[in-house]
Formats: structure tokens, C-alpha cells, sequence
């Protein structure tokens, strides 16, 4: 008990050394003001879009904490993990004397954030609903971490990577899409998420875009009457139903796109709001309208 009293001491101290550095105020993606450090060099990462892009803008040596999901780039997975991104160990966080812990708000729970407040530790917010906000937070995050300069060219330059791709696709009417999250229940993409906004300058249009719901279910009568042309489907371990499972669940014989075997498998970062968003607008694009890229292109 008396050791375990002395480590939370400790670490109670660590928590609050930022407090005592060079700080400026700033508003974070919740519209909470926080102090963080100038040029904070101890940084715990809760989502693994935000540990990709902190690795992207060079800062993997100041990342001392990852999730259990921070899985790229490779070096990601040596840092300390905390846990979970829904359940992080808020001890473990504390003790790895952070100057600086990033969330997003979609991901992370509120109940982290204010756990960590009240242990004196700066926690700041993004928000990437959109796919403006990805660029916009590769930029942010720049900012905060002292490198402005990397962060305008990074997000730079994915913006026109991805503008290049929907200008090739802009001549050629937009192909409707079930863009499919998870498969019993059926989970696809509606309005107000980044993803619905890659699939647009991807040339895609989502047979779900009208619902209100970002993450809308979808039965298969409505899949149906949608009739898509092509159906995306993020790969992972845990979710990559093949063709013929689909040929053998109810209904799904009927649509066109699985009889023409039109399923396009992606990689599983089209879920991560981070740097890699823009390769997967690449495949998307290059699957669904071919016609629009030269061979030799890559």
C-alpha cells in the first residue's frame, strides 16, 4: 500500500510539471481553452489517426504513449501502450508524465478527458467529422507541437494529392456506392462523417448519403431499391465477408454489383482520419472509374 501511495505521489508531481513551463492558451475542437507547453515533448496519443499523423510530421521520438490500436507506423507499436481507446488507463497515462494528451471527439469518451483534468494534465480535443478536418488537424497539430511549418506542408500537400484525384474523376457522373461498415446489421455511411466526403472526391456516392445519421443501418430491402454499382468494403482481421457470403445471405443474390462480383475490398485506414486517408481515395477512385486513369498511372 505505502509503495503504491508513493508511485501515484510521484506520478501526482510528473502530471504537473507542465504547469510550471512555458504554456499559451488554446481552444480546442470542444471550444475548451487549454494551456499546453510550448514545444510539448511528452505526448500520449488516444487515437491512431493522431499517433499516424504525429509520426507523419516527424514527432514519433516526443510520442511516450499509444493505444492498444496505434498500429502504424511500425515504430508506433514500441511506444508504451495505455489501453484501450474507449477505455485508456488513466494511471497509466499520468505516469508517463505527459505534457500533452490528444483525443479526438468521436472516439474518445468524455469521462478520459475530465479524469485527466482534474490530475492536472493538458488534454486536447480534435474533431474530424469532415475530411477538411484531417487536413485541418495535421495543421493544428503542427501548430501545437511547434513544427507550423511541417504541418502546412504536410496537409499541403496531401490536399493536392487528393485534389488531383477528383479533378480526374470530375468529368464522369458519380457512381453510387453501399459502403459497408459492418454486415449483420448492415452499418453504411451517411451524412456529416470524413468518410462520406473522401467518397465524394473518390467519385462514389453513398446509397445512404440522405440519412441524417453519419453511421445509418440499412436493411436489405433498402440496399435493393438502392441498387448500388459498386459495394466498398473496408478489410480488417475481424471483418472481410467474401462474395459468396453474400451470395448466401438473404436478398443479397438480387443486387447486380454482387452477381458482377463489384466488390471492392480497402484497406482498413479508410476508418482512420489520418495522412493515409488519401491513398485510399486513390483506390477507391481507380476501382470505381477506370476510365479515368491511364494505365501507366500510379
Amino acid at each position: 500500500m505505502g509503495m503504491r501511495v508513493r508511485t501515484w505521489a510521484t506520478v501526482l508531481v510528473l502530471s504537473l510539471l507542465p504547469a510550471f513551463l512555458a504554456a499559451r492558451t488554446r481552444t480546442d475542437d470542444a471550444g475548451r481553452r487549454v494551456e499546453v507547453v510550448e514545444n510539448p515533448q511528452r505526448i500520449v496519443s488516444l487515437a491512431p489517426s493522431l499517433t499516424e499523423t504525429l509520426f507523419a510530421l516527424g514527432l514519433g521520438e516526443r510520442v511516450v504513449g499509444v493505444t492498444d490500436y496505434c498500429d502504424y507506423p511500425a515504430e508506433a507499436r514500441s511506444k508504451t501502450r495505455v489501453g484501450g481507446i474507449i477505455n485508456p488507463s488513466v494511471e497509466a497515462i499520468v505516469s508517463l508524465a505527459p505534457d500533452l494528451v490528444l483525443i479526438t471527439r468521436e472516439g474518445n469518451r468524455r469521462e478520459t478527458m475530465e479524469a485527466l483534468e482534474r490530475l492536472g494534465v493538458p488534454v486536447f480535443a480534435v474533431n474530424t467529422n469532415e475530411l477538411a478536418d484531417v487536413f485541418r488537424t495535421i495543421r493544428h497539430l503542427g501548430e501545437l507541437a511547434g513544427v507550423p511549418e511541417r504541418g502546412r506542408r504536410l496537409a499541403a500537400d496531401l490536399e493536392r494529392q487528393s485534389a488531383a484525384i477528383a479533378e480526374a474523376i470530375r468529368p464522369y457522373p458519380a457512381r453510387r456506392v453501399l459502403f459497408l461498415v459492418w454486415l449483420q446489421p448492415v452499418v453504411s455511411v451517411g451524412r456529416n462523417s470524413f468518410i462520406e466526403g473522401l467518397l465524394q472526391r473518390s467519385g462514389a456516392e453513398s446509397i445512404a448519403e440522405a440519412s441524417a445519421q453519419p453511421w445509418p443501418h440499412l436493411s436489405i430491402e433498402e440496399i435493393l431499391r438502392s441498387e448500388p454499382e459498386f459495394i466498398l468494403i473496408p478489410r480488417s482481421s475481424s471483418f472481410a465477408p467474401t462474395r459468396a457470403q453474400l451470395l448466401r445471405l438473404p436478398g443479397w443474390r438480387e443486387l447486380k454489383a454482387v452477381r458482377a462480383g463489384r466488390i471492392v475490398y480497402l484497406p482498413a485506414t479508410v476508418e482512420r482520419p489520418g495522412p493515409r486517408l488519401i491513398e485510399v481515395q486513390d483506390v477507391i477512385a481507380r476501382a470505381i472509374h477506370p476510365e479515368a486513369f491511364k494505365p501507366s498511372d500510379k
